[in-house]
């Protein structure tokens, strides 16, 4: 296991995050050891495709940091505010539930699939702090391919 600090568990969080992103396709604008900017494409119902893929996206950081690091704390925020998201659809507390469920379940069988590219992306954060241009989002977007 990785002995974790702040920079190295924020890098590998946020790097769950944008490469579950690229995964689905969508457009990460900014990446940084503190958030994740996505453009996430629109929905109108708690289960509807893009909603349970922002499910998945937001998911994949708590996964990230739990899979590669064994440290399963820090991602109340990302839970809070999809629940709060799915409750403004008008999902009830079960159907929150069975979705944020379902979304973790399929971001804990993706995550690991994309180990060597989350944290070869972990670590480029790490050194650069930010990743933000468009070539940067081409070379990320390049990197997914592979």
């Amino acid at each position: 296991m990785i002995e974790c600090d702040d920079a190295l568990w924020g890098s590998i969080h946020e790097a769950g995050h944008c490469y579950i992103a690229l995964h689905f396709g969508l457009t990460v604008e900014k990446l940084t050891l503190d958030f994740c900017r996505i453009t996430h494409a629109p929905y109108t119902a708690p289960d509807d495709r893009n909603s349970c893929e922002r499910l998945v996206v937001s998911a994949a950081g708590i996964c990230a940091t739990g899979c590669f690091l064994d440290y399963w704390e820090g991602d109340s925020g990302d839970l809070a505010l999809s629940a709060h998201r799915l409750v403004s659809l008008g999902a009830d507390q079960q159907t929150v539930y069975e979705l944020m469920t379902k979304a973790h379940r399929e971001a804990y069988a993706l995550v690991p699939r994309f180990r060597t590219e989350i944290l070869a992306l972990a670590k480029r954060l790490r050194t650069h702090r930010s990743l933000s241009s468009a070539l940067e989002r081409r070379q990320l977007a390049l990197e997914r391919r592979k």
